[in-house]
């Protein structure tokens, strides 16, 4: 079997960590709680992790809390960086009016000194130069920056560099005015990496369903929402200006300028008769499904996946070497797109996820990894085809005052 060297520095405390990772196969690599950044408005030196490979690797960030906060969790894809870009659009929360402590937040990360950055937010611009290659900017809506501000999402961000945008929210709920709340983070996107047509799909166990957003990135963006069994919706954005609704069903989303999208588990006792936590996770356009990927599950007492791919292939979805049963399938409206939904194991160190074509290279597809326990839950996408934009195996993220834990 091949294997992979995976070396973990972390720049503020001069830490390296190598570990070998054989093919097909994962490693954890836990972090100390103090390389996680203050609840600081403002800039912040060296608060970035960098994860190095000789080979190709997927990256998921994680944290779960422990001690007062041990119900916190969420999880993360993190992008290589030959991914990242120069122009952003942000996907967070808002801030409701019932937790001091929670808050919409977003932070730039620089990848080169001396990168000036600029933040546009509710016809306001803040701009700031990050000095030291690891430098990180940190946005809290409410606060110094953008004090009328109660929430980031749409926040418009450019640079003359490349950067590292992480963004969600501290303590949130979704909706806001519903019972118990989590930490919500994901990495953005450049504006590079979006497209033009989504599709989401309910959450397993979630009873009443989940919210969306659709963020809009150029002038005069219609977009069209079709839900499954419903209506289809059509609306007209500009930059940074979102729609937000919620669905308990497949939904199908199209526009003619590249939008960002953000599907948000419900808080509250959606999960059986325990409470699940919210979380947030930023989806792939259809542009950008995989072939095939291996992945590794959460740890929650219900650890679930979503496989989305086009209706033609749904019959020839493997999972682990076996393959799926199409019976229960969901599909969108108009019957393009289907979607598998499994529980996994969590004894499982890795799963592989491949469509079966034998002579149709095209076959693709997307898996949306989630899972809910009391208090808890976490959701991201595996690995997307971003082979089409990299070739190195370099990834940076930055970890802020949200993650709580002492894990990673």
């Amino acid at each position: 079997m091949s294997s992979t060297d995976v070396t973990l520095f972390i720049p503020e405390f001069g830490i390296t960590d190598t570990r070998t990772l054989i093919s097909g196969g994962n490693v954890e690599i836990s972090v100390q709680s103090g390389v996680v950044m203050s609840r600081v408005n403002g800039l912040h030196a060296n608060k970035v992790l960098r994860v190095e490979a000789t080979g190709s690797v997927s990256v998921v960030g994680g944290f779960q809390g422990t001690s007062s906060f041990s119900t916190t969790s969420e999880t993360f894809i993190v992008l290589p960086t030959n991914t990242l870009g120069k122009a952003y659009v942000v996907a967070a929360y808002d801030n409701g009016d019932f937790l001091p402590d929670g808050i919409s937040e977003l932070v730039v990360s620089s990848l080169i000194a001396n990168t000036q950055i600029n933040i546009v937010l509710g016809g306001k611009t803040v701009t700031t130069t990050l000095t030291n290659q690891y430098d990180s900017y940190q946005v809290f809506a409410g606060q110094a920056d953008f004090p009328d501000a109660t929430d980031v999402t749409g926040a418009l961000v450019h640079a003359d560099q490349h950067v590292v945008v992480m963004s969600g929210h501290s303590w949130g709920r979704v909706p806001v005015d519903r019972e118990w709340n989590d930490a919500m983070l994901e990495q953005v996107p450049p504006l590079t990496n979006l497209g033009t047509h989504y599709v989401l799909t309910p959450f397993l166990t979630h009873i009443n369903g989940y919210n969306y957003r659709v963020i809009a990135t150029l002038c005069q963006t219609t977009i069209t929402i079709t839900p499954t069994g419903g209506s289809t919706i059509t609306d007209t954005l500009q930059p940074g200006e979102f729609y937000e609704s919620d669905s308990a069903t497949v939904v199908d989303i199209t526009s003619d300028n590249p939008i960002l999208v953000a599907q948000y588990c419900q808080g509250g006792k959606q999960y059986r008769s325990d409470a699940g936590d919210p979380c947030m996770i930023i989806i792939p356009p259809t542009e950008l499904f995989s072939g095939e990927l291996y992945f590794s599950t959460g740890t929650l007492s219900s650890e679930h996946i979503n496989i989305v791919t086009e209706c033609d292939y749904i019959s020839k979805v493997y999972l682990d070497n076996s393959l799926l049963s199409d019976a229960g399938k969901l599909q969108t409206s108009d019957g393009s797109f289907c979607v598998i939904q499994e529980t996994v194991s969590t004894t499982t160190d890795v799963h592989y996820v491949n469509i079966n074509t034998n002579t149709d290279e095209s076959a693709s597809l997307l898996v949306v990894s989630y899972g809910f326990g009391k208090a808890m839950g976490h959701g991201h996408v595996e690995r997307f085809n971003m082979s089409k934009y990299y070739f190195k195996e370099i990834y940076f993220l930055t970890i802020h005052w949200v993650l709580r834990g002492d894990s990673f």
